[in-house]
């Protein structure tokens, strides 16, 4: 399953970056380019229609995990979730069940990179509301 924004941004970060950067990191393949932890700072997805919208907000947060083996994980947070009154998730009120719910996108699989067109394909396994 190819994920579309994570190509888009990978794809910003990469031109925006490395590209730009020394011979040795243009060089290097696809793969140890986007190898690493990578911090989110905004996500949205563009609907069939052209619409942007931002699941978790203007301010949604999170990070990217590529490991080296061929694994990773993403995690996207709305920041204004409101704590638990009872300080306890398992104890937790339909409302503030509801807004960590809409606030919280996580999922994890596995990704395999292409230098010849410079692709990202990643491959979930397990995800909220896949």
């Amino acid at each position: 399953m190819k994920i579309r924004f994570a190509l888009i941004t990978l794809a910003a970060v990469l031109l925006g970056g490395f590209l730009s950067g020394s011979a040795s990191a243009q060089t290097a393949g696809l793969k140890s380019k986007v190898t690493g932890t990578w911090t989110v700072d905004s996500a949205y997805n563009i609907l069939p229609d052209g619409r942007r919208i931002e699941p978790q907000g203007p301010n949604g947060k999170g990070m990217f995990i590529l490991a080296s083996n061929g694994h990773f994980t993403w995690i996207l947070l709305r920041p204004d979730i409101p704590k638990f009154a009872s300080n306890n998730r398992l104890d937790g009120t339909p409302q503030e069940y509801a807004a960590t719910a809409t606030g919280t996108l996580a999922y994890y699989g596995t990704y395999s990179v292409k230098d010849s067109d410079n692709s990202l394909t990643m491959k979930i396994e397990l995800a909220r509301f896949i």
